[in-house]
């Protein structure tokens, strides 16, 4: 099994044999090759990893003119770190925006650039385009655009969302002007000061922006304090509310998790109840408690947002989980989640065919004619890897039971 976990980017490779036979690989039920790296963290300016070729990362710098709460207005630059997938272009776009990484400058300092989701992404065909704003990191602390001044109760968050507007616009700008990038099909995507900011900003009427996806959107969280009661979450209502009225005919998704130690559960019921009441277009889902903290819904609830996501941009003509190219076609065996019809596999390749289903796509899963079998997952290349891990632990040849969403095999 080979398979990446876009949220959490953990990453492990597996192979089984049937019992009856010494492991070439790997034991029944053990992992055979395994590491793992963390979501993404704040890395000290210089320190980030290197453009990953695989995504065809590349980094840009845009400038930018921002209105600062004093009233001056300061231009600088932004990095914007771009991810595209393989093949053919251009691509649908997602301009993703990140969350707020403390209040200090030596807090901001130390983000990195953005990277958020970009697996997600570009393994569904998009483009993704992130940026790092200014006030953090790569892109300049010394000034920070989306400072909160005032006390907990009235607490003025529009400059907030302009500055994450600013860098909206400028990127879809600068999209605009990409022959890869389909500028008529963009969407706004981001988690917490960045979901909150992706929504007001779609209240605009961006040029092509098709859809809104928010990920525990919100502002001022103060966990250490007022853990669940941000401060002035009755302003970020009114200004969800305005959005809605401006430009609520977008279709947007929102996903929570109920541990939100930020928000918790009632507060985003209530930004949506008034989103929506103001003539917002929006899709609410509360996902279950996630880890010690589900404000990282992205890190860990991926299991639970990414068929939810899927169907939303499967509503709005998108096909997040289109088949690989080059896959069989479905020949209707038997049903994908089906587990008890998986055909001349041992017990334990059951199991992990049952874990199988729970890994994102694109996906494929193979078996041998002695009982092995092998995954993987969340790679271009999911069906030559599977059938080759299948193959060393094979007696025979190997052949592809199911890719994505569909079973291929024919007995």
């Amino acid at each position: 099994m080979l398979f990446l976990n876009c949220a959490a980017g953990a990453f492990s490779a597996h192979a089984q044999q049937p019992a009856s036979d010494p492991p070439a690989a790997a034991k029944p039920g053990q992992t055979s090759v395994t590491s793992t790296s963390p979501p993404q963290k704040p890395q000290p300016p210089g320190k980030d990893p290197p453009p990953d070729p695989t995504l065809n990362e590349e980094i840009v710098r845009l400038p930018l003119a921002l209105k600062l709460r004093n009233g001056t207005t300061r231009t600088s630059e932004f990095v914007l770190t771009t991810f595209r997938p393989n093949g053919p272009s251009p691509f649908p776009a997602v301009v993703v925006s990140h969350g707020r990484s403390g209040g200090s400058e030596k807090q901001r300092a130390e983000f990195g650039r953005n990277r958020l989701l970009r697996s997600y992404w570009t393994s569904r065909g998009f483009a993704v385009l992130a940026p790092t704003r200014i006030g953090y990191g790569v892109s300049g602390a010394a000034v920070d655009p989306e400072g909160m001044g005032g006390p907990c109760d009235a607490i003025d968050f529009a400059p907030m969302a302009e500055a994450i507007a600013a860098h909206i616009r400028a990127t879809i700008e600068y999209a605009a002007a990409q022959p890869w990038i389909d500028k008529r099909n963009v969407l706004l995507v981001g988690g917490s000061v960045g979901g909150f900011g992706s929504v007001t900003a779609a209240g605009e009427r961006l040029a092509g922006v098709k859809a809104v996806v928010n990920f525990a959107g919100g502002a001022s969280g103060w966990i250490n304090k007022r853990q669940e009661r941000p401060c002035s979450s009755g302003n970020v209502e009114l200004l969800l509310a305005k959005a809605a009225r401006d430009g609520g005919a977008i279709p947007s998704l929102w996903l929570y998790a109920e541990n939100d130690r930020h928000w918790g559960p009632a507060v985003p019921r209530r930004w949506h109840a008034a989103y929506v009441a103001a003539g917002g277009t929006a899709e609410f889902h509360m996902l279950p408690p996630l880890g010690e903290d589900g404000h990282d819904v992205v890190a860990l609830g991926g299991e639970h947002w990414r068929p939810l996501l899927d169907r939303f941009l499967a509503s709005l003509g998108y096909a997040p989980r289109k088949a690989p190219p080059g896959a069989p076609r479905p020949t209707g065996y038997a049903r994908v989640e089906n587990v008890a019809a998986l055909a001349l596999v041992s017990p334990n390749c059951r199991e992990i065919y049952a874990t199988f289903l729970q890994k994102d796509v694109p996906r494929a899963f193979a078996i041998g004619p002695n009982g092995s079998c092998a995954y993987a997952a969340g790679q271009p290349d999911v069906m030559v890897k599977s059938l080759g891990r299948c193959g060393e632990v094979a007696t025979g040849a190997c052949k592809l039971y199911a890719v994505n969403d569909d079973v291929v095999w024919v007995p």
